[in-house]
């Protein structure tokens, strides 16, 4: 399937990027996960778009996604462009945000989804947010211009 495959190049291209980053090519390591997050942005907007938000496809997504952005961040604070580091820490924590702020509003607001809930349908926006809220503390933290070079 069409999803599978373009979520999979992505994931293969993330790891290409951190062998570059291993490598000490940092520049090639920022040009490959800078296409690797606009190829997982897109991919996710499609799935927002279409209305598959809560989906276990669209939650890989997204923690694909926010792993990009944090290494994204670490290479530019690497090649010394702590604004642009900043800039990829703060999107990271605001697309983490956004979705658990919309994923809670949708569990609280809509009985069905409490109804999902206790059928156990649920189980993967639950492991989602597991893996996702420890993401959003770091890309919070990380935002933070004065603790990032710690970090």
């Amino acid at each position: 399937d069409a999803k599978h495959r373009s979520k999979e190049m992505a994931v293969a291209m993330l790891h290409i990027a951190e062998l570059h980053h291993a490598r000490g090519d940092l520049s090639q390591a920022l040009s490959m996960t800078s296409n690797t997050v606009q190829l997982l942005q897109q991919a996710r907007r499609k799935l927002h778009d279409d209305h598959h938000a809560f989906d276990a496809h669209y939650s890989t997504l997204l923690e694909q996604e926010t792993k990009g952005l944090l290494l994204m961040g670490s290479l530019r604070h690497e090649l010394c462009e702590p604004s642009l580091a900043q800039a990829a820490f703060t999107q990271a924590a605001s697309v983490i945000q956004y979705h658990l702020s919309v994923s809670q509003h949708m569990a609280s607001a809509d009985a069905s989804a409490r109804a999902l809930t206790s059928s156990g349908c649920s189980n993967g926006m639950q492991a989602s947010a597991s893996t996702l809220c420890p993401m959003l503390e770091v890309s919070k933290l990380l935002s933070q211009l004065h603790c990032a070079p710690e970090a």
